[in-house]
Protein backbone atom coordinates (compact mmCIF):
# COMPACT_ATOMS: atom_id res chain seq x y z
CA UNK A 1 0.00 0.00 0.00
CA UNK A 2 2.92 2.38 0.62
CA UNK A 3 5.86 2.85 -1.71
CA UNK A 4 8.91 5.06 -1.55
CA UNK A 5 9.67 7.30 -4.52
CA UNK A 6 12.76 9.31 -5.33
CA UNK A 7 16.50 8.79 -5.45
CA UNK A 8 16.88 7.64 -1.84
CA UNK A 9 20.60 8.24 -2.13
CA UNK A 10 20.84 10.86 0.57
CA UNK A 11 20.52 13.77 -1.87
CA UNK A 12 16.92 14.57 -1.02
CA UNK A 13 14.29 13.20 1.33
CA UNK A 14 12.41 10.32 -0.22
CA UNK A 15 8.68 11.02 -0.25
CA UNK A 16 6.40 8.17 0.70
CA UNK A 17 3.36 7.69 -1.52
CA UNK A 18 0.24 5.64 -0.94
CA UNK A 19 -0.59 3.05 -3.57
CA UNK A 20 -4.20 2.41 -4.50
CA UNK A 21 -5.69 0.02 -1.94
CA UNK A 22 -7.68 -3.04 -2.92
CA UNK A 23 -11.42 -2.64 -2.47
CA UNK A 24 -11.26 -4.71 0.74
CA UNK A 25 -8.33 -2.64 2.11
CA UNK A 26 -10.20 0.53 1.17
CA UNK A 27 -13.37 -0.65 2.93
CA UNK A 28 -11.43 -1.40 6.12
CA UNK A 29 -9.55 1.92 5.97
CA UNK A 30 -12.65 4.01 5.24
CA UNK A 31 -14.64 2.28 8.01
CA UNK A 32 -11.92 3.14 10.52
CA UNK A 33 -11.55 6.72 9.25
CA UNK A 34 -15.30 7.44 9.15
CA UNK A 35 -15.80 5.98 12.62
CA UNK A 36 -12.86 7.97 14.02
CA UNK A 37 -14.21 11.18 12.44
CA UNK A 38 -17.73 10.52 13.73
CA UNK A 39 -19.22 10.58 10.22
CA UNK A 40 -22.53 8.74 9.91
CA UNK A 41 -22.75 6.29 7.00
CA UNK A 42 -24.30 3.10 5.78
CA UNK A 43 -23.41 0.75 2.94
CA UNK A 44 -25.15 1.20 -0.38
CA UNK A 45 -25.33 3.84 -3.08
CA UNK A 46 -27.41 6.73 -4.37
CA UNK A 47 -28.80 6.82 -7.89
CA UNK A 48 -29.55 9.94 -9.96
CA UNK A 49 -29.36 13.59 -9.02
CA UNK A 50 -25.56 13.79 -9.38
CA UNK A 51 -23.90 17.14 -8.68
CA UNK A 52 -20.20 16.32 -9.04
CA UNK A 53 -17.71 13.51 -8.75
CA UNK A 54 -14.03 12.73 -8.77
CA UNK A 55 -11.66 9.79 -8.65
CA UNK A 56 -8.92 9.58 -6.06
CA UNK A 57 -5.67 9.28 -8.01
CA UNK A 58 -2.85 7.01 -6.88
CA UNK A 59 -0.04 6.91 -6.00
CA UNK A 60 -0.64 9.91 -3.74
CA UNK A 61 0.88 11.79 -0.86
CA UNK A 62 -0.60 10.45 2.39
CA UNK A 63 -1.06 14.04 3.61
CA UNK A 64 -3.38 14.93 0.73
CA UNK A 65 -7.06 14.64 1.68
CA UNK A 66 -8.79 11.67 0.07
CA UNK A 67 -11.34 9.00 0.81
CA UNK A 68 -14.80 8.83 2.27
CA UNK A 69 -14.24 11.40 5.04
CA UNK A 70 -13.02 13.95 2.49
CA UNK A 71 -15.99 13.06 0.27
CA UNK A 72 -18.42 13.64 3.17
CA UNK A 73 -16.72 16.92 4.19
CA UNK A 74 -16.89 18.30 0.65
CA UNK A 75 -20.59 17.39 0.47
CA UNK A 76 -21.24 19.16 3.77
CA UNK A 77 -19.51 22.29 2.42
CA UNK A 78 -21.95 22.47 -0.53
CA UNK A 79 -25.51 23.56 0.40
CA UNK A 80 -26.88 21.81 -2.68
CA UNK A 81 -25.35 18.45 -1.67
CA UNK A 82 -27.81 16.18 0.13
CA UNK A 83 -26.07 12.80 -0.18
CA UNK A 84 -22.59 11.45 -0.89
CA UNK A 85 -21.25 8.03 -1.70
CA UNK A 86 -17.72 6.69 -1.86
CA UNK A 87 -17.07 3.62 -3.99
CA UNK A 88 -14.06 1.64 -2.75
CA UNK A 89 -13.93 -0.56 -5.84
CA UNK A 90 -13.20 2.53 -7.98
CA UNK A 91 -11.93 4.94 -5.25
CA UNK A 92 -14.57 7.35 -6.51
CA UNK A 93 -16.69 9.99 -4.73
CA UNK A 94 -20.09 11.22 -5.90
CA UNK A 95 -22.27 14.05 -4.56
CA UNK A 96 -26.02 14.22 -5.09
CA UNK A 97 -28.81 16.76 -4.79
CA UNK A 98 -32.46 16.21 -3.83
CA UNK A 99 -33.35 13.94 -6.71
CA UNK A 100 -32.75 10.22 -6.86
CA UNK A 101 -33.11 7.26 -4.56
CA UNK A 102 -31.09 5.00 -2.31
CA UNK A 103 -29.83 1.60 -3.43
CA UNK A 104 -29.11 -1.17 -0.94
CA UNK A 105 -25.69 -2.71 -0.29
CA UNK A 106 -26.30 -5.68 -2.59
CA UNK A 107 -22.99 -7.48 -3.17
CA UNK A 108 -24.23 -8.67 -6.58
CA UNK A 109 -23.75 -5.09 -7.78
CA UNK A 110 -20.71 -4.33 -5.61
CA UNK A 111 -22.53 -1.78 -3.48
CA UNK A 112 -21.29 -3.56 -0.35
CA UNK A 113 -18.06 -1.63 -1.04
CA UNK A 114 -19.87 1.74 -1.26
CA UNK A 115 -20.25 4.08 1.69
CA UNK A 116 -23.35 6.27 1.64
CA UNK A 117 -24.15 9.26 3.81
CA UNK A 118 -26.42 12.29 4.08
CA UNK A 119 -25.36 15.88 4.68
CA UNK A 120 -27.04 18.07 7.28
CA UNK A 121 -28.60 19.95 4.34
CA UNK A 122 -30.73 16.91 3.53
CA UNK A 123 -32.58 16.96 6.85
CA UNK A 124 -33.04 20.73 6.72
CA UNK A 125 -34.35 20.70 3.14
CA UNK A 126 -36.66 17.78 3.84
CA UNK A 127 -38.09 19.42 6.98
CA UNK A 128 -38.65 22.73 5.17
CA UNK A 129 -40.18 21.51 1.93
CA UNK A 130 -41.08 17.86 2.38
CA UNK A 131 -40.20 15.08 -0.03
CA UNK A 132 -39.69 15.93 -3.67
CA UNK A 133 -42.90 15.19 -5.54
CA UNK A 134 -42.84 14.30 -9.20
Amino acid sequence: LVRHVGPGNGQAPTPTLIEQPSKQECKEMMTQQLDAAGVSYRFGGWEYGGLDSWDDVFPRDPNDPWGAVHCAERCEANERCMHWDYNCAEVHCMHYGREGFEEDADPQFGRNFWFLGDSSHFGKTYRESGPLRI
